[in-house]
């Protein structure tokens, strides 16, 4: 009788224990890219091993890894293990670099002294909300005409629009997931700086602020004829700009034409007093023939001269 009641004690301690026992997550909204750890929490006893799962029970195609208490072998990695995984010898286990494909649920199956229990949790991966940007129908609203205001972004579950300095219209109406604003008839009055603000579990950015300018109905000619005006004058400025453009072309043309005239001429004038050097003739030289000697006549003077009479024989 004493060992039965002992028993039902242990089993009521055991089922107690075991109601406490679960996984924490930590962060409690993981972010794509960070990291998480699945806490084990609620286990007073000596952990002898746990196992590791992701799915839908604890069938070995879905086991991560086995952890033995006390073991030197490391743990023991199985179909799903990656190296972005490391277990904790308290039966908790860590996940970095997380990607939207690591949500899902997990099973630890945990072994102690006294019992064994299969302890599951939910993983979702978050991604931060994307900068939200006001798109408008159209850029100058006229005042009595329908006039929205869309605010652009993604991954955001709450979408908020505020106007500085005022309300916003309540005749202004909002679309299911408050991401565009609409005027039914949009008035002077709503002319200001808008903008909205994107939100999920995670992350909150705001877009930057949209100037509405409402163009009023009774002032609609006169500004269509400033309108005119303006693109007159631009017009204008435009065929000045075009036609001194063309004007210094023709000047610039006329004065090369003429440069170069003048450099024809004088390079022409060049031309002729080359010409007239060589233009002079030059005395051909004789064929080259043999040797020819011109004849030569010898002369011979023969002078008498008269003996003096005062020379005699002797002197002969």
């Amino acid at each position: 009788m004493r060992g039965f009641i002992i028993a039902v004690l242990l089993g009521l301690a055991v089922d107690v224990t075991s109601g406490q026992r679960s996984i924490q997550l930590i962060p409690q909204y993981p972010v794509i890219n960070g990291a998480v750890t699945l806490r084990v929490t609620g286990i007073t006893e000596e952990r002898l091993n746990f196992t590791w799962y992701k799915g839908p029970s604890t069938a070995s195609q879905y086991q991560i890894l086995t952890y033995i208490s006390g073991s030197p072998d490391p743990p023991v990695p199985g179909d799903l293990y990656n190296p972005m995984i490391t277990p904790f010898s308290n039966g908790s286990l860590q996940i970095r670099d997380l990607h939207i494909s690591d949500g899902g649920n997990y099973i630890v199956k945990i072994q102690t002294a006294i019992t064994a229990q299969d302890i599951n949790v939910n993983l979702t991966v978050y991604e931060p909300v994307r900068k939200p940007t006001i798109t408008a129908s159209t850029i100058q609203p006229k005042e009595n005409y329908e006039f929205t205001l869309t605010c652009d972004t993604k991954k955001a579950t709450t979408i908020t629009w505020t106007r500085r300095g005022a309300h916003i219209s309540s005749e202004a109406k909002l679309s299911g997931d408050n991401s565009t604003l609409t005027f039914s008839s949009v008035k002077r009055e709503d002319s200001g700086e808008y903008w909205c603000e994107a939100q999920n579990l995670v992350s909150k950015e705001s877009s930057e602020p949209y100037a509405v300018y409402t163009v009023y109905a009774a002032s609609l000619n006169g500004n269509y004829c400033i309108i005119g005006l303006a693109l007159g004058l631009t017009f204008a400025i435009i065929l000045g700009v075009v036609l001194i453009i063309v004007g210094s072309f023709y000047v610039y043309r006329k004065f090369a034409a003429k440069r170069l005239n003048e450099s024809l001429e004088n390079r022409q004038e060049d031309m002729e007093v080359y010409y007239n050097v060589q233009a002079v003739q030059v005395k051909e030289e004789p064929a080259y023939m043999d040797l020819e000697f011109e004849s030569e006549e010898i002369y011979t003077e023969v002078k008498i001269y008269e003996i003096p009479s005062t020379l005699t024989q002797e002197h002969l």
